[in-house]
This record gives C-alpha cells, structure tokens and sequence, in this order.
C-alpha cells in the first residue's frame, strides 16, 4: 500500500503490460482503471475481481497495455529530468525561505 510507485509498475508498462494496483496507493497515481491498468481494494475479493476483469477478454488487455506503455512509462532519462527539475524547484524555494527568515531574523 505504501509503496512508493514501485519498479516493477513501471517495467511492466514497459513492455505493454497492465498492472494491477491498490487504489489509492502510491503506485496508483498514473493508473486509471480499464484505461492503462487495473484498480483494486486492499482485499481478495477485489483483487480477484480484478484479475478476472483483466484477464477475461484479451484483445481490451492488449489496448490496456498499449495504454500503460503510452501513459504510464517513462524513461529513465525522463525520470531524472523530472527529478531534477524537481529539486531545483526545491532548493529555490529554501533559498526563498532563507532570506525571508534572515530579514526578520526568525
């Protein structure tokens, strides 16, 4: 549930694959369920549901999949770009704070 969007969501949509995630989770926050992956409770049931759904018709899981490797993954150079770009907003913003504590010495 807390994982922080992990790897392998990212591998899978790689190669055209759909993951299966919790709603709500971390990993969630690209997917959109039956459009570039699966959403599921945190339970059996939903989770066997879910794999039903995915499984259950073959040519709307390959359109899932094309989906997730369009709107899902990134490349690595992306990620670190982001990251950075990121960070650099980061960093401005403790400079920001920096001299707004400084000139009324907080």
């Amino acid at each position: 549930t807390y994982d922080t969007s992990g790897l392998v969501v990212m591998e899978a949509a790689a190669t055209a694959l759909p993951s299966i995630v919790i709603d709500s989770s971390c990993a969630a926050e690209t997917i959109t369920d039956m459009r570039n992956g699966f959403l599921c409770d945190e339970n059996e049931v939903s989770l066997k549901d879910a794999i039903v759904r995915a499984t259950s018709d073959r040519e709307r899981l390959a359109k899932i999949g094309e989906n997730a490797q369009n709107e899902v993954y990134f490349s690595w150079d992306d990620a670190v770009e982001l990251a950075y770009s990121r960070y650099e907003e980061i960093i401005k913003e403790f400079k920001t704070k920096r001299k707004i504590k400084k000139k009324f010495h907080i």
